[in-house]
């Protein structure tokens, strides 16, 4: 879990399919001067925001379905 903005994110880390080496830049002004740091070889990702709420879709439709049947009701008694 990722707490960030006071929000907890779940995250799913795997294997990348390919890795990737990272380089970072030297201290001098030459565009050249670039030392290898290591290999990326995992990912790490938020769960997707569908995924999350997909639930919540369900529900809501729901509730719409109850107010309306609750408003045609209330207006069959009147």
């Amino acid at each position: 879990m990722l707490r960030y903005d006071g929000k907890m994110l779940p995250i799913h880390a795997g294997p990348e399919k390919f890795r990737h080496e990272l380089y970072q830049a030297g201290n001098s002004d030459s565009e050249d001067d670039w030392s290898f740091t290591g290999i990326i070889n995992h990912t790490l990702q938020i769960q997707e925001v569908e995924q999350a709420s997909a639930g919540m879709d369900k529900a809501l439709e729901t509730l719409k379905n109850n107010m309306a049947a609750i408003e045609q009701d209330r207006k069959a008694r009147t």
